[in-house]
Order: structure tokens, then C-alpha cells, then sequence
């Protein structure tokens, strides 16, 4: 299995929504890629916990954000 997250839209910021994540790449061995999508230099620094997932984790960097007032269609 595959996922992914965009790790930019937490209201605790990136570090908690990564956290989960690492939790259930943790508990989940058939989760083979998780992809965090978000702004590469914001996601990197939280990965030094990581450890020996960090072979299945991949950043996919996406430095542009969408507001809550902007339509989807025209983001």
C-alpha cells in the first residue's frame, strides 16, 4: 500500500500530522511508501525521528498553498 499526505494542513503544523504518520507506518507493515507532500524544507527537520522508517517514507515537495476562501477548481 501506498499513501499520500499532505502534511501542510494540520492546525498543529507539520510535525504532528508527521508524527501520526510515522505512527502508522510503525503499526502498519504493509504501508510500503508514505509520501509527505508539503514544503520539503518544513517536513525534512521533523524527520530526524524517523529512523529506519525513513527508507519508506518519500518527500514530494509542494511549496504552494491553496486558502480556505479559494476555489478548488481555480487553485
Amino acid at each position: 500500500m501506498r499513501i499520500a499526505a499532505d502534511v501542510m494542513g494540520g492546525d498543529g503544523g507539520c510535525s504532528v500530522v508527521i508524527d501520526g504518520l510515522l505512527q502508522a507506518l510503525r503499526r502498519h507493515d504493509h504501508i510500503r511508501t508514505m509520501y509527505l507532500v508539503g514544503d520539503e524544507d518544513a517536513i525534512r527537520p521533523t524527520l530526524d525521528q524517523a529512523g529506519h522508517l525513513a527508507a519508506r517514507i518519500e518527500v514530494v515537495h509542494s511549496p504552494e498553498v491553496l486558502s480556505m476562501e479559494e476555489k478548488p477548481v481555480e487553485g
